[in-house]
């Protein structure tokens, strides 16, 4: 029983984390091709 639930576990977890890092990526494309401050465009960051 417990190496089925590792099987269930592990692809999940996997697929979670795989999740939150390509949100946070497609977070920091967002803020590259729009900016917050559309007022003042700052290349020297």
């Amino acid at each position: 029983m417990q190496e089925a639930l590792f099987t269930i576990l592990f692809p999940v977890a996997g697929f979670v984390l795989g999740a939150y890092v390509s949100l946070d990526i497609i977070k920091m494309l967002v803020d590259l091709v729009y900016p917050e401050q559309e007022g003042e465009h700052d290349e020297n960051c």
